[in-house]
């Protein structure tokens, strides 16, 4: 098979093709043939070494897959075979093929494609969890940060479909003209944040780095900051004492990883936002697709933020 390897932490260079063995699928597994997988700021944070959890260098990048399953394992009905399927999994999409067990499998509508999938996945499901978390009611104010991204193109579509009102961070003209497109008709300057003239309800963050202060001081009192990424990098050393500084806003700080969400309860809420998808209540938009063998330059592209949406490696 072919799939993508980091050698060594560092920038995209450090990834190149590879032909290890085709794995077999062992019990309570199965054998997908990938056709397309997610890039991700996450995975441009575990190329550089930054992300928590031991990885080491070696690794096959790829934490979100599309494709058939051709082959099960011990303790898996055999007439999952053939069926276009979505996962996730830590490591390993980078890759023509990968074993993921079954419980991860989430089976595709008829009419979505492979590309669709992984363009809204993972970002799709933090989005929606993301909104969870902030506890907003239909009219209240509420900031995007990183509108532009994967993940928040998601929020900005789900939060309108909520009847929030929607404020998008927005990096260029195009990523403006996108969202204004999707129905965003209010923006906020990402490098005058004090500009914006407004307090918000909630704040979901993807982005973090070092203007996270800048962006928590534009909270309204009793506001809930949710934070879901770190695309710029962690907070600086001080957020602590700058949050416990206006401990007399009572404000909220909520972190949200899918790590912590039962793999089951996951699966349920993939399920129906592909069913919105299929429906067209729900849209992915794919900013750059490019060949596996060109994963390096996809994460280029991706680091650049020149790109509205998801990026997809087509396997």
């Amino acid at each position: 098979m072919k799939a993508i390897q980091a050698t060594s932490f560092g920038g995209p260079d450090v990834l190149s093709l590879v032909l290890p063995d085709t794995p077999l699928p062992g019990p309570g597994t199965v054998l997908i043939q990938v056709a397309a997988a997610g890039a991700g700021t996450v995975d441009v944070l575990i190329r550089k070494g930054l992300y928590p959890g031991g990885i080491n260098p070696g690794f096959i990048p790829g934490m979100e897959v599309a494709g058939t399953v051709i082959a099960t394992g011990d303790q898996v009905a055999e007439d999952w075979i053939g069926k276009r399927v979505y996962a996730m999994t830590m490591l390993g999409g980078y890759a023509t093929h990968i074993v993921v067990p079954q419980e991860a499998l989430v089976p595709l509508p008829g009419n979505l494609s492979f590309e669709v999938a992984v363009g809204l996945g993972i970002n799709a499901l933090v989005a929606q969890y993301s909104l969870q978390r902030a506890a907003l009611a239909p009219g209240d104010a509420l900031l995007v940060r990183g509108a532009g991204g994967g993940i928040g193109s998601m929020l900005v579509q789900l939060a309108l479909a909520g009847g929030y009102r929607v404020t998008a961070t927005g990096t260029t003209p195009a990523k403006r003209a996108a969202l204004e497109r999707i129905g965003v008709g209010s923006f906020f300057s990402v490098t005058t944040p004090e500009a914006a003239g407004q307090a918000f309800k909630a704040i979901i963050d993807p982005v973090a780095g070092p203007d996270l202060d800048r962006y928590v001081a534009q909270l309204a009192d009793n506001g809930t900051y949710v934070l879901n990424g770190a695309a710029a990098g962690f907070p600086p050393d001080n957020f602590g004492l700058s949050w416990l500084s206006r401990f007399q806003r009572s404000l909220t700080l909520a972190c949200f990883s899918l790590d912590a969400i039962p793999p089951q309860e996951a699966r349920a809420s993939l399920q129906q936002l592909f069913r919105q998808a299929e429906q067209g209540q729900l849209q992915a938009f794919i900013g750059a697709t490019f060949a596996l063998e060109d994963a390096a330059e996809a994460h280029r592209v991706l680091e650049s933020g020149s790109v509205f949406g998801k990026i997809v490696l087509q396997v």
